[in-house]
């Protein structure tokens, strides 16, 4: 038979099997081996109204904080694309955004004026996403984000 130990708001902490530990918790809760292989292969990390489920336990702003983070991946991801975009139009390979500055910087450069526009451009998506990301109070969608970038003309 197996146990899981659970906290009280609904945490599995760890399985136990009575055929391998001699000391089970006093907080656990008998489970078959057919519904512990279920749980487990579903990732379950919680029990709730008597079921295994997969539950994010992530705090509101911790969840806010990570999607921050993925649409902060996401702009640069988007902006790259941008840049790879172009390397396609015009045969030439540019890395990614970070190879402009250098041109940007030298007015004889060949690439002088498309590395200014690539950096306007960078700084005006930014922009936007950082105002978009000022005025969240629920945690948005990748739709939402796209919208965001989608706006901001090359």
């Amino acid at each position: 038979m197996k146990y899981a130990h659970i906290q009280e708001n609904g945490k599995i902490i760890a399985w136990y099997d009575d055929t391998i530990h001699t000391t089970i918790p006093i907080q656990s809760i008998r489970v078959s081996d057919e519904i512990w292989q279920e749980a487990v292969c579903a990732n379950a990390n919680c029990y709730e109204n008597e079921k295994f489920i997969v539950k994010d336990f992530r705090t509101q702003q911790e969840l806010l904080s990570d999607t921050v983070k993925k649409f902060e991946r996401l702009t640069t991801a988007y902006i790259d694309a941008k840049v790879q975009a172009y390397n396609q139009e015009t045969g030439l390979a540019f890395a990614s955004i970070d190879a402009f500055p250098k041109y940007a910087i030298n007015p004889d450069s060949a690439h002088y004026e498309i590395a200014n526009r690539f950096i306007k451009f960078a700084a005006k998506v930014w922009e936007a996403v950082r105002a978009w990301q000022s005025t969240l109070v629920d945690i948005p969608t990748e739709a939402q984000w796209r919208e965001v970038v989608d706006a901001v003309a090359f």
